[in-house]
């Protein structure tokens, strides 16, 4: 029975993912993208031109766009944090609600709730680490081989 309550939850935490995030992450993933493209060029331009000693204007004005995008990026992913916790709350409701959870009683439904809770914090973590952490060393391993 716990891996039933389990799968359950998990299918309703990944399903509100999907279901609310493919536009969100899109730009999410966009900008991570371009930010840390971005950062990789900046940084070997900015090292040339202090060799040379002719800092341009603007790459100034590239540092302080990509500063701007860096809490563009940062604040889509509140956004689509707050959306798939959001959206799993309202699927989860309206299962419990609608009695769509068939052969839960009143004490399976504790356990459900600390499945729903667990999970859902696996997946911010997860979510975290990807968007955070893999991805973007990714992209920036990609843009210093490319540079080279």
């Amino acid at each position: 029975m716990e891996t039933k309550k389990r799968t359950t939850a998990r299918n309703l935490a990944f399903s509100s993912l999907l279901a609310t995030s493919i536009p969100q992450l899109s730009l999410i993933l966009t900008g991570t993208v371009l930010m840390t493209a971005g950062n990789v060029f900046l940084r070997w331009r900015i090292g040339d031109a202090l060799e040379r000693g002719d800092l341009s204007l603007w790459l100034l004005a590239l540092a302080g766009a990509l500063l701007l995008l860096t809490q563009a990026v940062c604040y889509n992913r509140q956004i689509l944090s707050a959306k798939v916790q959001r959206n799993i709350c309202q699927r989860l409701q309206s299962r419990v609600l609608h009695s769509r959870l068939s052969g839960l009683e009143k004490s399976d439904m504790g356990a459900l709730t600390t499945c729903y809770i667990t999970d859902v914090g696996q997946i911010d973590g997860f979510m975290e680490r990807i968007l955070n952490k893999a991805f973007p060393d990714a992209v920036g391993w990609l843009a210093t081989v490319g540079l080279m």
